[in-house]
């Protein structure tokens, strides 16, 4: 090579070898055969008059440029790498995270299934069995009550039982399920809800089928009847009696949490019945991390509502239930039809005058917390021994501060010893009332 042409020194033919590579047929490329001497080279091709055609290449500018094809070659593979080596790892951690999940979830429902199986043994099956409504045959027909919970039916079942039937709805099922297993793993006892089995609807919906109360809820019996003296005495009494139930130590004990006068049924002969077990905490020792009180508003006492509830936990839920029944003695006193005093005034619900129909929790709070209030009482409660001693005494002490207030068993007795001891004369009233209120009598057997 001299300057820029390329100087032929030796050209000629010879004889073709099949063992001769030759870089091009058709046409001579010589390249630089050195870094020393990269003007000179050498060529071969196979084809006729092939050497009139020659070309000289710098091996080292060869080694350094590459042909735009090959360029885009590069560039696409160096491209389909970058997206290779970032959708590879995100695959890989996708995968990974899912099998990890999988993995918990397996774990999680493993120990479920144990957990499950350990209470359906210690709870005599109560938590394994799930029926389809279908296996009960029943038949709604009328809605007799209803509220946040849901709504309970009157039904048909099997084509000859009237029962009743309380529909919640999926979103329930923790207190489907907390009712349910209570009524499973407890003793019938004559003053709680008579319990006949749980299904599950084809929608969905969840029911719990129970006895049918002919007189509905102690609150819908009150707003439209007075109960006689010795009526509200049987009233008070099954209440009290069905609540030591609930406390008792050997079953382990249980807190309702929401006691209130919606939750008390009353069969044709007014025996009540404590229902609506979705609430309540079972009382065994075990953690109480997640018992958060819960309840209605108007029935809480005043250790709930400032968040002051005190250990141990066990008893400080019975306290609480002790409030509540306090308010609820109180209505039926509100509303009981005593011989020679004043006829009961429309029924009240407790705190409704001072908070109201729809209370919120900080006019609670004023007025239970901060004032003390208690509910009123009628001034003829006051003039006679047996309903100042026993019903007055009562309501105040379950509404005391809660290391005072009384136990189940406490209030029990002395309904009991009323329901033996007492009745009200009935005849013609030792006094005539006229616009004020005055006394009644009773005897003592």
């Amino acid at each position: 090579m001299v300057g820029d042409e390329a100087v032929i020194q030796i050209k000629n033919c010879f004889q073709w070898d099949s063992g001769t590579k030759c870089i091009f047929d058709n046409n001579c490329t010589a390249y630089s055969s050195s870094k020393s001497d990269k003007n000179f080279g050498t060529c071969c091709c196979t084809t006729d008059y092939c050497n009139s055609r020659l070309h000289f290449i710098d091996s080292i500018k060869r080694r350094t440029t590459v042909p735009s094809e090959r360029l885009e070659s590069i560039a696409e593979y160096a491209i389909l790498r970058i997206i290779l080596c970032a959708i590879v790892p995100l695959i890989v951690l996708t995968f990974v995270i899912a099998m990890c999940y999988y993995l918990w979830r397996k774990h999680q429902l493993r120990r479920l299934l144990s957990a499950k199986h350990e209470q359906c043994e210690l709870f005599n099956d109560a938590e394994c069995d799930e029926d389809e409504c279908d296996d009960f045959d029943l038949k709604l027909s009328e809605i007799i009550a209803h509220g946040r919970y849901g709504k309970v039916y009157r039904a048909e079942m099997n084509g000859k039982k009237t029962v009743a039937v309380k529909m919640l709805p999926v979103h329930d099922y923790e207190s489907w399920r907390n009712e349910k297993t209570f009524y499973k793993t407890s003793l019938p006892h004559p003053h709680i809800c008579h319990f006949i089995g749980a299904c599950k609807q084809s929608d969905g919906d969840l029911c719990l089928v129970t006895e049918l109360y002919p007189f509905g809820s102690l609150y819908d019996y009150l707003k439209e009847h007075t109960p006689s003296f010795n009526e509200s005495v049987t009233i008070w009494h099954g209440i009290a009696s069905g609540l030591v139930y609930l406390h008792h130590e050997l079953k382990p004990a249980v807190a309702h949490r929401d006691m209130k006068s919606k939750n008390v049924l009353l069969r044709s002969d007014l025996t009540p019945c404590i229902a609506d077990f979705g609430l309540a905490l079972r009382l065994n020792n075990a953690s109480f991390e997640n018992a958060i009180q819960v309840g209605t508003r108007r029935y809480m006492s005043p250790e709930v509502l400032q968040g002051t509830i005190k250990t141990p936990l066990n008893e400080a839920f019975k306290r609480i239930d002790i409030y509540a029944v306090g308010l609820i003695i109180w209505e039926i006193a509100w509303r009981t039809s005593i011989p020679n005093a004043p006829k009961p005034l429309d029924y009240r619900l407790p705190f409704e005058a001072e908070v109201g129909l729809q209370p919120l929790l900080s006019a609670l709070h004023q007025c239970v917390v901060l004032e003390k209030k208690k509910p009123e009482t009628m001034e003829h409660w006051n003039k006679d021994r047996v309903m100042r001693d026993i019903i007055v005494e009562t309501i105040l002490e379950c509404m005391d501060e809660d290391e005072a207030r009384p136990s189940a068993l406490t209030i029990h007795s002395r309904f009991e010893r009323m329901k033996s001891n007492v009745q009200v004369v009935s005849q013609k009233p030792d006094v005539v009332c006229e616009e004020t209120p005055c006394s009644f009598t009773v005897v003592h057997e």
